[in-house]
């Protein structure tokens, strides 16, 4: 469905009516198969935006979920920096653990299918794109440049990280650190970015407009640290149709609004802090 490389276009076979793109699961996998249940019925290939794993209280059961949705042609889902932990994690390439990444461990461990779901992943994260676009709307976990639009066979490692990590501004709110939005600035006109990866956006979505007039739609609504786990509604050629979320215990996606950025003039790292802010994200490499 989606090729190859790094930075791909998603192909649609004829049966899709669009698709549906999850934001930042972290482990919540009930609500991830509620959206699954959702795009099945109409008929859209699901795109998970990467970070599926830890935070959450099921992170074995979100792996099991993408697993089949990869291996039934029925969805795909990109890299995130948390994947890229768990990888480093399970190939021996780091020993650092947070305490959830821990806990993750720990889900897998107390699974009947956790190893097997460990063998998958190790073999399929260096498989997964980085970046997948349809028409004029381009899916990223953190952020790109215009270099990095599809297709690219290969990524550079600056450029690897910066759609896994996003664009760190060398500066800290709180103790955590700060996301700039320069690079939507540097994108051109038309183009919408769907990304997650920062938690912004809440029981709304934000919508932020670049000086160039390039738009970036912020899908993570903070599931990862108690809010909603949000999607966005692609149709056939990647217009953005409709937003949904799931609150926290509830079970069915609902209407989502989507907001301006309350100040799209401020759109890169000097940018006011979220109006209505989620925790941000603790993780920063």
């Amino acid at each position: 469905m989606t090729g190859a490389g790094d930075s791909r276009w998603l192909e649609l076979a004829p049966a899709w009516a669009g698709v549906l793109v999850v934001a930042d699961v972290h482990g919540h996998a009930e609500r991830f198969a509620a959206f699954a249940r959702y795009a099945r019925t109409q008929h859209l290939f699901l795109v998970q935006l990467g970070d599926l794993i830890d935070r959450g209280p099921d992170s074995p059961g979100a792996l099991r979920l993408a697993r089949q949705l990869r291996e039934d042609g029925c969805g795909e889902m990109l890299a995130g920096n948390h994947e890229l932990k768990l990888h480093r994690l399970l190939t021996g390439r780091t020993r650092a653990l947070a305490a959830e990444h821990r806990e993750t461990l720990r889900q897998l461990a107390a699974a009947a299918d956790g190893y097997e779901l460990e063998v998958w992943f190790r073999q399929t994260f260096p498989r997964l794109p980085l970046v997948l676009g349809r028409g004029a709307t381009v899916l990223v976990h953190g952020a790109l440049t215009p270099a990095m639009l599809p297709p690219v066979s290969r990524l550079d490692r600056r450029q690897r990280t910066l759609a896994l990590f996003g664009e760190v501004v060398g500066r800290r709110r709180d103790g955590l650190p700060i996301r700039g939005y320069g690079w939507l600035d540097r994108l051109p006109a038309g183009l919408l970015v769907i990304a997650g990866h920062d938690p912004l956006s809440g029981t709304c979505l934000y919508l932020r407009t670049g000086r160039g007039g390039a738009r970036l739609l912020h899908l993570d609504a903070g599931a990862g640290q108690g809010g909603p786990l949000a999607a966005a509604v692609l149709d056939r050629e990647g217009r953005l149709r409709t937003t949904l979320q799931i609150p926290p215990d509830h079970t069915e996606p609902r209407p989502c609004p989507v907001v301006p950025w309350p100040d799209d003039s401020l759109s890169g790292a000097d940018g006011p802090a979220p109006p209505a802010p989620a925790a941000r994200d603790a993780d920063p490499g």
